[in-house]
């Protein structure tokens, strides 16, 4: 439940196995142009990527796999990835044998939305879309989805579009909209940043890239 924004690197690197990033914004990293992700998997299997919101990054928002010879595997849902040069990245090779499963995720006005590999047979699942999630105010760093509800022109298209329900995927306590109005049935995609329940917070990471390697740890 962290935000993550401009650092000179990679927002979040991981190697390893089994990693759980779950519901974070992760804006405006990268800044240094030497090629690293707002996300960025290196190695191993059983990944999750799950409720983020990857926006304006500087190289690019999800990496899966930075070399032909580590294959990474992983599940990819729920995510919002606007506005970065590259959406989603696999190694370009024929020869790459990862596989991701990409699915309910919303990615839309990247240079290059997709950029998978030709080898792995990772493909953008059924669900998948390709529209402007009509955040608040993205110029002022506010992520939170439009309602009519509360006075936006539209209710904004990503609402309701997630795989599970809000409740089953632990986000049942926090709201993406500004009148901290509950997520039901659906889980609407990317970052939930407002806790319903007041004793919770939110994590602010400025200037850092966050990299963990050790098998089975998570970042939430």
């Amino acid at each position: 439940h962290s935000i993550v924004r401009d650092s000179g690197k990679e927002g979040i690197s991981y190697s390893g196995n089994g990693a759980m990033i779950f519901n974070n914004l992760i804006i405006g990293n990268g800044k240094n142009l030497t090629g690293e992700y707002a996300i960025s998997l290196s190695s191993g299997s059983q990944h999750q990527i799950i409720n983020n919101t990857v926006h304006n990054n500087k190289n690019g928002g999800v990496r899966i796999g930075t070399s032909n010879n580590a294959p990474v595997f992983s599940t990819v849902v729920n995510n919002i990835i606007v506005q970065n040069p590259v959406g989603v990245r696999e190694p370009s090779g024929s020869d790459y044998t990862g596989r991701a499963t990409l699915d309910y995720n919303d990615v839309y006005n990247n240079t290059t939305n997709y950029s998978l590999s030709s080898g792995s047979g990772t493909v953008k699942g059924p669900n998948s879309i390709a529209v402007a999630p009509a955040f608040i105010d993205p110029a002022n760093n506010d992520f939170r989805l439009g309602r009519q509800a509360t006075g936006q022109a539209a209710d904004s298209p990503v609402i309701n579009k997630g795989s599970d329900t809000a409740e089953n995927l632990g986000l049942g306590g926090r709201t993406a909209f500004t009148d901290k109005s509950p997520d039901v049935d659906q889980v609407d995609l990317g970052y939930h940043g407002t806790p319903l329940n007041p004793t919770d917070g939110v994590a602010t990471v400025n200037q850092a890239t966050l990299t963990f390697t050790q098998s089975g740890q998570g970042f939430t």
